[in-house]
């Protein structure tokens, strides 16, 4: 007998047999591999998951302490600079918001540096200053620069102030060419139309602005989404985009002059957008005739002028001043000049001087304001470890705040909050 059957009658299996179970065990471990590194794999995810989520959390309330700091910007803005406005000048706090974040929302490298900025000081010897771990961005504006849209769904009155700075604001001869061509739509949107169907959008009837017994009718029907018009406020001017005629082209230039917030009437102290100038003094001025109104480079040259009238220490406190500022925006220039030929006078871009331009105070008190700021914008950007926190809020600070029955607490509140 061979040595093969003797080991085979004395295991009791033959070849065939132990190969299955090697083919088995083999089948056997590799199944448990694949089941081993399947739960490895699921716990990696549950942790990362759990650990985004945790993050998550922590960057939201980063993002409301960032929120929080900005109401502290607020506080401080209106109850010490805005009250002494007059012995102070016009010093906006949120101007230096950017300079102030990394020292409460930065890391500590950043705390250090803020802290050398400002005279080299020891800043690990300060508690409550800079974040462990992670970061935000805080940027705090105002939107009183800007046309608010929901003054359409207003009085009557309103609605004649937001027509008429509308209608100024797409008056220049530049957009001619705008105006004249077909919207993305394929449609022709001429400028009356174009600011009747923004004041539509918003307005409470369905009857077209500007024309008695006509109804609203800008073709939204035959959209694939058989859109409709909200006919009420709006949160946002984004939603102005689905507005007749507010192509990529109009939205790029006109949008950003645009808000939903604050009063109806614009503050000039406020507003360094050049567009929105022109407006203003297109449609306050005392002569229609003007020459200054006849020449674009004239009247745009003139709004940017006055757009920079902070950087050279000018504020209004009324619309009187800035009236009075436009008339002769080369006074102050005078002691400077000193009668020399040129000297420090602004100039136009073909090398004449600036010329001023006489406004009607009337007129202007309807599309104009002045002085402290009513409305600010708030985007705070947070992130910890992979995840980031984007909140954009608005107050206001006229409005009235039910949350709180003391005086010195009842006016101001949130009227627009979004997380992202």
């Amino acid at each position: 007998m061979t040595n093969s059957v003797q080991a085979q009658q004395r295991s009791g299996r033959s070849p065939k047999e132990r190969g299955i179970a090697i083919l088995a065990a083999t089948f056997a471990l590799a199944f448990l591999t694949l089941l081993t590194t399947e739960l490895s794999y699921n716990t990696n995810i549950d942790y990362a998951s759990a650990a985004n989520a945790r993050d998550a959390m922590r960057a939201h309330f980063l993002a409301r302490s960032g929120v929080n700091l900005s109401r502290l910007v607020i506080k401080v803005q209106k109850d010490i600079f805005d009250k002494y406005r007059r012995f102070l000048g016009d010093v906006q706090l949120a101007d230096y918001v950017p300079m102030l974040v990394p020292a409460f929302g930065g890391r500590p490298e950043e705390v250090g540096a803020f802290a050398d900025s400002i005279g080299g000081i020891d800043s690990s010897r300060i508690k409550g200053l800079g974040l462990p771990e992670g970061d935000f961005d805080l940027w705090v504006g105002t939107e009183d620069g800007k046309i608010n849209v929901n003054c359409a769904g207003g009085s009557a009155n309103t609605q004649k102030q937001l027509e008429l700075m509308l209608s100024a604001l797409v008056q220049p001869v530049a957009y001619d060419k705008l105006f004249e061509e077909r919207d993305a739509d394929g449609q022709f949107t001429d400028r009356a139309t174009f600011v009747r169907a923004i004041i539509d959008w918003v307005d409470r009837d369905e009857a077209a602005y500007g024309l008695p017994g006509q109804s609203e009718e800008y073709g939204y029907e035959s959209r694939p989404d058989q859109l409709e018009a909200r006919n009420n406020y709006i949160d946002t001017p984004d939603e102005l985009r689905l507005v007749r005629g507010m192509d990529d082209r109009k939205w790029e230039l006109f949008g950003p002059t645009l808000s939903a917030f604050g009063g109806c009437r614009v503050n000039v102290a406020a507003t360094k957008d050049v567009g929105i100038l022109a407006a203003i003094l297109y449609q306050s001025a005392k002569e229609p005739n003007d020459p200054v109104l006849a020449d674009p480079m004239k009247l745009w040259s003139l709004a940017a002028f006055v757009a920079q009238a902070r950087a050279f220490g000018i504020m209004f406190e009324d619309t009187k001043q800035f009236a009075e500022f436009v008339k002769d925006p080369t006074a102050m220039f005078a002691d400077v000049a000193d009668g020399t030929e040129g000297g420090m006078l602004p100039l136009l871009p073909n090398g004449q001087p600036l010329v001023g331009l006489e406004l009607d105070l009337s007129k202007l008190n309807q599309v104009a304001r002045a002085g402290n700021r009513r409305t600010y914008r708030v985007e705070v950007t947070a992130r910890i470890g992979r995840v980031e926190k984007t909140l954009r809020a608005v107050w206001d600070n006229d409005t009235h705040n039910q949350n709180h029955t003391e005086p010195a607490y009842a006016r101001g509140s949130w009227v627009y909050w979004r997380e992202e």
